[in-house]
């Protein structure tokens, strides 16, 4: 094994890089890949990390030696205080058990079921608005997200559903998001355990969503009907030797689902209207496609795969605005990485938002080109290069479910709609698990006038 140590990105005597690093993750990620090609050094006061935005060495952690690699301790932490030991939490044996287990959910003979629930919340949603007024279409994608993965994990059970896709869920889904960024890759913030308002508040609206999760559980395995929803696959999903989830399982996965199934796809959606806004040539050319598809009536799954520009609208926006725009993994042991030799424990980090947006693999990475993703184009981008839902063995499982959501949305909205930024409104990005809209999105709305209906 090689001794090769990478190189130490140099910073204060005492903090290191964490000052930078907190007044602006993105810009500090940006110039440490433009600095140092391969893999850096980083220190964060007495932490210490290694980072790559590397598509050849992000392709040895992620897919090549994924199994001497697993979710970082910090990530495990921070996640597990709010989602339990879900999928995006678990590690090991207990992973790949319940991988195994959840994975019948996401095949495809699901999918026609997904599509018209997803069409049904989507026409409810457009059908609120009112032309010529202006929304905060971040809060609308939100809602009409979570409504879809409460719809799909309930199906029938209007109860459970409307309690779930309510505001006080997710407004502790948001302050979880919130409070625990603090400690992205670098844990120094107060503990959670240390008494003040904001811990106590957010711990009430942990126990009060836990206890609302576990009622519906309980309560669906008591009904002696059988639902056609995911919840009823999660309590009846068998592993190879007979075993089931226990009802602290499926509360885990439901409340994974839910927060995994409607914040990065609302951001994703939030992020491709703007970019329409911004490229009106863009939005025509949907609005153009959508007509001509759908002729004013409402999609089914056999016309996604006539929707090509709205799947490459879908595509090149997620290239802009990944679904997680930083990724971490810690060794398990010593691992040999490119030329240079890690410790086992070591931490590193890699950003699909910075790799995505770097000129070495994309020509005018700053620019929103749909056209990147024509079938031919396509396979000139570089290996490894684009990530916009991870790779190798936890690349995030409900991808088709996100990105046939995304398409749907795209398409009944622009049915009926042409959507503009309010002008002087502020944009920048937050960025949380996913990156968020900071000051929201809020847009003006003007109703097609040539719409079937």
């Amino acid at each position: 094994m090689p001794d090769n140590k990478p190189p130490t990105r140099p910073g204060h005597p005492l903090w290191g890089l964490l000052p930078q690093y907190r007044a602006n993750p993105i810009q500090f990620m940006t110039e440490t890949a433009r600095d140092y090609d391969d893999l850096v050094r980083l220190r964060f006061a007495m932490v210490y990390i290694y980072a790559t935005c590397n598509p050849d060495l992000m392709n040895e952690v992620l897919v090549k030696q994924a199994s001497k690699f697993k979710k970082d301790r910090i990530q495990i932490a921070m996640l597990r205080r709010f989602l339990g030991n879900g999928l995006t939490a678990n590690e090991g044996e207990s992973w790949r058990r319940q991988r195994r287990l959840i994975q019948p959910a996401f095949h495809s003979s699901h999918h026609n079921s997904y599509v018209r629930k997803m069409v049904e919340k989507i026409a409810q949603m457009r059908e609120s608005w009112e032309n010529s007024s202006i929304i905060e279409l971040h809060q609308e994608m939100v809602k009409v997200t979570l409504h879809i993965v409460t719809e799909v994990l309930f199906g029938a059970d209007a109860a459970s559903t409307h309690t779930v896709a309510s505001p006080e869920v997710y407004a502790a889904m948001d302050a979880f998001m919130k409070r625990t960024i603090a400690q992205q890759v670098i844990p120094i913030t107060p503990p959670s355990w240390l008494p003040n308002l904001f811990s106590r508040s957010l711990q009430r609206m942990t126990d009060a969503t836990d206890k609302l999760i576990l009622d519906i559980i309980q309560q669906r395995r008591a009904a002696k009907e059988s639902a056609d929803d995911l919840l009823t696959m999660l309590l009846q999903a068998r592993d190879e030797d007979g075993s089931q989830m226990t009802d602290q399982q499926v509360h885990d996965e439901v409340l994974t689902l839910l927060m995994a199934g409607h914040d990065t796809t609302a951001n994703s959606l939030s992020w491709t209207w703007y970019l329409l806004a911004q490229n009106p040539e863009c939005q025509a050319q949907l609005r153009e496609e959508v007509d001509r598809v759908l002729d004013g009536r409402l999609p089914t799954i056999a016309d996604l795969q006539d929707l090509h520009y709205t799947n490459m609208i879908v595509k090149e926006s997620l290239r802009l605005y990944p679904s997680v725009w930083l990724l971490g993994r810690q060794a398990l042991e010593d691992v040999t990485i490119g030329n240079y030799q890690l410790a086992k424990d070591s931490i590193v980090i890699m950003s699909p938002y910075v790799l995505h947006r770097d000129p070495r693999w994309f020509d005018e990475p700053e620019r929103f080109l749909p056209e990147r993703f024509t079938e031919e184009n396509e396979q000139r981008i570089p290996p490894h290069a684009y990530l916009p839902f991870g790779s190798g063995p936890r690349m995030c499982m409900g991808n088709r479910f996100a990105t046939m959501e995304q398409c749907l949305i795209l398409a009944m909205v622009a049915q009926q709609y042409e959507l503009s930024l309010v002008p002087g409104h502020k944009v920048e990005v937050e960025p949380l698990f996913s990156v968020h809209p900071k000051y929201g999105m809020r847009m003006q709305l003007r109703k097609r006038e040539r719409v079937k209906v």
